[in-house]
């Protein structure tokens, strides 16, 4: 019989796999990629948008590592991030997904890239990474954290696979005070919560002190709100009345869930930032 714990994760990857097969567009599947698109101007394509946030967590690696680094996925999704930077500045890679698609996925992508024994993948709670013993140059988050129900929790085990001055790279959306001091605010942020079945959600203050007592001390941090805000994301307006619906159903939710991210956004309310730590 599976453990409460095992039930949830069972419900989330359900919940999960329903979502990439109504929302996940043929350029998503094609790039591996799941996370928000992000635009330097209007005039740039889908596709150039959606492989901004690899673009920056490689520029962010890069600038402190030495090339031939040994890089992990907490929550690789696709491993579309994770493909960019072995087939790049990294030596080899491994990626985390609780999905068991999602690791086929992975793989079938090492394979056309010709990253077969360079890149792989593991099936596994990042809670409770089951890498005993490996220990990494650089550990990548994008979009992930917002999923954990722990997340001091996840990032202690970020900072254990590390190694000494090894770089943990964070992007995610992160709710600013007055997302929960404000009451339509904080209901907006309960939906967005709800919607996509998230964790406790922290802020980046929140987040930068779980971190430092892990012994990982901020060394950059970019906010890439002010570009969203200027360029908003391809649907970002039609979504936006679901925030204040009650909608059924998981696709329901999702779209409820998406609307107040983007309400959130556009009110300043919630920051999409890039967070760098160095491992003491």
């Amino acid at each position: 019989m599976n453990t409460p714990r095992e039930a949830g994760h069972q419900r989330l990857l359900s919940y999960y796999r329903r979502l990439q097969r109504w929302t996940l567009g043929p350029l998503r599947r094609e790039l591996g990629v799941m996370h928000r698109a992000v635009k330097r101007s209007g005039a740039d394509s889908q596709r150039t948008a959606l492989a901004f946030v690899s673009g920056e967590v490689e520029r962010a690696l890069v600038s402190r590592l030495q090339p031939g680094f040994r890089v992990l996925d907490l929550g690789c999704g696709l491993g579309g991030t994770l493909a960019r930077l072995v087939n790049g500045p990294a030596l080899r890679g491994i990626g985390l997904t609780l999905s068991e698609a999602q690791a086929r996925a992975v793989a079938a992508r090492a394979a056309r890239s010709g990253l077969e024994g360079r890149l792989a993948v593991v099936v596994g709670d990042f809670h409770r990474v089951p890498l005993q013993g490996a220990r990494f140059d650089a550990v990548v988050m994008i979009e992930a954290l917002v999923h954990a129900r722990a997340p001091a929790t996840v990032l202690a085990e970020a900072a254990r696979l590390l190694v000494p001055g090894g770089l943990l790279a964070v992007v995610d959306d992160f709710p600013s005070p007055e997302a929960r001091s404000d009451p339509a605010l904080h209901r907006l942020l309960a939906r967005f919560r709800r919607g996509w079945r998230l964790g406790p959600l922290p802020g980046f203050a929140e987040v930068e002190a779980m971190a430092r007592r892990c012994g990982l001390v901020l060394v950059e941090r970019c906010d890439f709100t002010p570009l969203i805000r200027r360029h908003p994301p391809q649907g970002s307006w039609w979504v936006r009345p679901f925030a204040w619906l009650d909608l059924p159903g998981d696709l329901g939710g999702a779209l409820s869930g998406a609307g107040a991210r983007e309400l959130l956004t556009a009110r300043g309310a919630m920051r999409y930032l890039l967070l760098v730590f160095a491992r003491r």
